[in-house]
């Protein structure tokens, strides 16, 4: 009998231990439990939104800008190999790549836009031309190449924001001005409002590079300045001097390609 009461007494001690967690843990309405379903149970901390707030989507230009330079070492390597067949193709895929981007571009960096659209230009309508210069194409892919580069590594694709004053690959930037002494060359004839932009970026171009030419070759430094000096003044001149900015034109270039060599 004793053993019994013992029993039964632990029966109700239990008993009542159990309905005191019950009055403790607060119930759940049906529409909190299948929210705590849907939101992949409660005790995570909304685990299920964590991992739906980490990832981002790709930015469209990047990716863009490194398909386009995919077709772009296509084209370069047609080039070399003087394939025009194999370069007319890549030209139409980096172009088609182009498209899917360059209204984004446009609208987030105009100044960025434009520094891609002219080569690009220039690269699409010398593949064209039977037979294509390779020299010629080489630098002017060269320097489509680095403009994508500064492209891709602008905040959301975005060249602009202040960010300082970019620094230029030497070779990348002698590229880029040896291309622009084309233009120049070509605007003289047809159009001189297109060889005064040549002429500024060209000289923004080597004021980013400047100081590692002269590092390199004082020497080549003190003709590319002097070179440069009479080029831009000639041409910016009112009205423009032709046969000033024809004669400074030749000796600049032979300077710059000596620096890529």
């Amino acid at each position: 009998m004793k053993a019994k009461r013992i029993i039964a007494a632990l029966a109700i001690v239990a008993a009542l231990g159990l309905q005191a967690c019950a009055k403790q843990q607060p119930q759940q309405s049906p529409e909190q439990s299948q929210s705590q379903k849907k939101n992949g149970g409660g005790g995570g901390g909304g685990g299920g939104n964590n991992k739906k707030s980490k990832s981002k989507g790709t930015d469209p230009v990047k990716s863009g800008v490194k398909e386009m330079r995919t077709a772009l070492d296509d084209l370069r390597t047609a080039v070399r190999a003087g394939d025009g067949a194999a370069a007319q193709q890549s030209a139409s895929a980096l172009d088609a790549k182009w498209e899917k981007i360059e209204g984004k571009v446009r609208e987030k960096d105009p100044e960025a836009y434009e520094k891609i659209e002219r080569p690009l230009h220039a690269v699409i309508s010398g593949v064209g031309v039977t037979p294509f210069d390779q020299n010629q194409m080489g630098d002017q892919i060269d320097v489509l190449d680095g403009q994508l580069v500064q492209l891709s590594k602008a905040k959301n694709g975005n060249g602009g924001g202040g960010g300082g004053e970019k620094k230029v690959d030497l070779k990348m930037g002698v590229a880029a001005m040896r291309y622009n002494l084309q233009q120049i060359s070509d605007g003289l004839l047809k159009d001189t409002a297109a060889a005064k932009a040549a002429a500024t970026d060209a000289d923004e171009t080597w004021e980013k590079i400047q100081s590692e030419v002269k590092k390199q070759n004082e020497d080549a430094y003190k003709n590319i300045e002097e070179a440069m000096h009479n080029l831009v003044a000639a041409v910016q001149a009112t009205p423009l001097d032709k046969q000033k900015a024809a004669d400074a034109l030749p000796k600049l270039d032979a300077e710059l390609q000596k620096l890529s060599q």
